[in-house]
């Protein structure tokens, strides 16, 4: 190879590591750690959502504490969340909506019960009663509604994550029955 060709090739070839790096291996590693360290907070709070529905199902009137919903990594995330599919990024989005929704039910159970026991006023201790049993009734469809949608945008975000052919490291994903079974777990009474 004549020297003129080295001199031409060399600072082509010299740039083909640096594209491959910000144009491929970059985004697909970014991409990656985006969507599993949503999985991550996804599934903590997935868990207080199966928790719940767990110790529901035991006693329909039951509550949990009401954390905030953890949204620490959506918030860190929310400009990466346009390089997901809409479907991923809908399921998520509603999914962190559902499970507000429900810590705020759980919250205004509690402020009402709270105000129940505190008055005396026989029609506003019915009224609370009925706010109760509405808030209730709420509760149970947001925590079905955020269970659907948590377990399909955890599916997709594990999918996004394995998708990244050259880093395979990423753990299998637990089957979702599996999670179920062990909030049931904490809840039974032997």
């Amino acid at each position: 190879m004549s020297d003129g060709i080295k001199l031409l090739l060399g600072p082509i070839l010299a740039l083909v590591p640096v594209v491959a790096w910000e144009f491929w291996l970059r985004p697909a590693r970014v991409r990656r750690n985006t969507a599993l360290s949503l999985l991550a907070e996804l599934e903590i709070n997935l868990h207080w959502i199966l928790d719940l529905a767990a110790a529901r199902e035991k006693k329909p009137t039951a509550l949990h504490s009401s954390p905030e919903a953890r949204r620490l990594m959506l918030t860190a995330n929310a400009q990466q969340l346009g390089e997901f599919p809409p479907d991923v990024t809908d399921n998520l989005l509603r999914f962190y909506a559902n499970v507000e929704s429900a810590a705020n039910c759980v919250r205004g159970i509690e402020d009402a019960k709270r105000e129940k026991s505190d008055t005396s006023d026989d029609a506003r201790r019915a009224s609370l009663r009925k706010t109760i049993d509405n808030e209730h009734a709420s509760l149970d469809a947001f925590i079905s509604a955020a269970t659907r949608r948590g377990e399909s945008a955890r599916v997709h975000l594990h999918e996004i994550a394995r998708d990244v052919t050259f880093m395979d490291d990423v753990p299998p994903l637990r089957p979702f029955t599996k999670l179920v079974e062990a909030s049931k777990a904490r809840h039974r009474t032997d």
